[in-house]
């Protein structure tokens, strides 16, 4: 099977863009979705981007998805849909 080179350039601002767009049609909280790496896109720096333009939640599949996506001036809350693989945080 025959490899091609992928790339992916994520445009934030366009992210952000769209999110401004989303909440001015639903005119009710946002939860961006970003299980799976962002759908490859990278999970952490959409995370943080999103947050930084004030989504208000923010879905993951995996508990140990979720951790690295905390920011801890955010009030950004963050939802989980499926049981940790045994990740432990402690405080």
């Amino acid at each position: 099977m025959q490899q091609r080179p992928t790339r992916i350039v994520v445009d934030l601002a366009a992210l952000a863009g769209n999110l401004g767009a989303i909440r001015a049609h639903v005119g009710v909280p946002v939860m961006a979705i970003l299980k799976a790496n962002a759908y490859g896109h990278g999970l952490v720096p959409v995370a943080r981007h999103l947050q930084a333009c004030g989504v208000e939640q923010i879905g993951v599949a995996f508990v140990e998805e979720g951790l690295p996506c905390a920011v801890p001036e955010s009030t950004c809350r963050s939802w989980c849909w499926a049981a940790s693989s045994g990740v432990r945080r402690s405080s």
